[in-house]
């Protein structure tokens, strides 16, 4: 029997008093796409925090495909296989799109950001070009990331992402402040991914979340009180109440 992509045990996150995670139990399998939901002050972003090594956890335990993430620090853990996106746009602005999809997957190889040979250069850009195609971006490649669109930058930044060639992808919230016309482009975009990276989503938008998930987790107050399939957690009264009784933002 194969590891879960990603197993939680026992998490716990407290600052002084405040509990902001508490028995946090999870298991993702591999290629699977869970979605997490929940008000905001959940939890959610906490628990990416922790996954990511961006906070340390009061107690428990975070592994990777069976590998324990304790002790390798953030910057380490693309190496291993787990990349993730941020709420707040984390772009190179002065950059080009290409630019931007190049140094990302440098540094997940542990690759130092300064000149290189002219003979290294070539086929990492060449797959830059490939990576910004991946997500929309093709006929956008040498542009200015400080020109693109609000909508533009988070599919750039899903690239930067899927670049760093991750087994388990975090997305933060990739559709908020999205249009109305540009949701659909960033759904496309997240159900194409391989069924080889396994994704765990925080979304606010139920549509989005319940289109992309196979599984859903509702988080209330630092801890999991709900899980099940999309169906399920739609029709789910104490999830209703959580999530669609108007509190949400």
């Amino acid at each position: 029997m194969s590891d879960p992509a990603l197993s939680i045990e026992g998490l716990g996150v407290s600052f002084g008093a405040l509990q902001a995670l508490e028995s946090i139990d999870m298991s993702v399998e591999p290629g699977e796409r869970r979605v997490l939901l929940g008000t905001n002050g959940a939890g959610k972003t906490t628990l990416f925090n922790v996954i990511a090594g961006d906070l340390s956890p009061t107690r428990g335990k975070v592994a990777l495909f069976g590998r324990d993430l304790g002790s390798i620090p953030a910057f380490r853990r693309a190496r291993v296989g787990l990349a993730r996106t941020y709420q707040s746009s984390a772009v190179f602005e002065s950059q080009s799109v290409r630019d931007n999809l190049y140094l990302a997957a440098l540094g997940a190889r542990g690759r130092q950001w300064g000149p290189l040979p002219v003979d290294d250069l070539s086929e990492p850009m060449q797959q830059a070009a490939v990576d910004a195609a991946r997500v929309g971006l093709a006929n956008l490649v040498d542009r200015c990331v400080a020109t693109l669109s609000h909508g533009q930058r988070r599919q750039l930044e899903i690239g930067m992402a899927l670049a760093q060639r991750p087994r388990l992808l975090l997305l933060d919230e990739p559709a908020a402040g999205l249009s109305p016309g540009e949701r659909p482009l960033l759904i496309e975009l997240v159900l194409a991914l391989p069924r080889d990276i396994t994704l765990v989503m925080i979304e606010h938008d139920m549509d989005v979340a319940l289109l992309v998930a196979d599984r859903v987790s509702v988080m209330k107050n630092g801890r999991v009180v709900a899980n099940g399939s999309p169906a399920d957690v739609r029709v789910d009264p104490a999830v209703r109440a959580i999530y669609l009784g108007g509190e949400h933002a």
